[in-house]
């Protein structure tokens, strides 16, 4: 997860999941611009945890990750 931290990988990351995010967002709270905080909350977390340096980072980094991401799938 550290590679995250990297703008052009932290982009690609981004765009792999805030449309599945947007789409899970706008199904539960039904109004685009909810949905739109939602990825943007979600995304300002991800850069919060990725960027944390002290002790567990790297595994912080992924629990949280992936705990943002995974539900999103359903």
């Amino acid at each position: 997860m550290r590679n995250l931290q990297n703008g052009k990988h932290f982009e690609e990351f981004y765009r792999t999941h805030s449309p599945k995010i947007y789409a899970y967002a706008l199904r539960m709270l039904k109004t685009p611009e909810d949905a739109l905080d939602i990825v943007q909350e979600t995304f300002l977390m991800a850069t919060l945890v990725i960027t944390y340096n002290g002790p567990l980072a790297d595994h912080l980094n992924e629990v949280y990750l992936t705990a943002w991401t995974v539900p999103t799938y359903v």
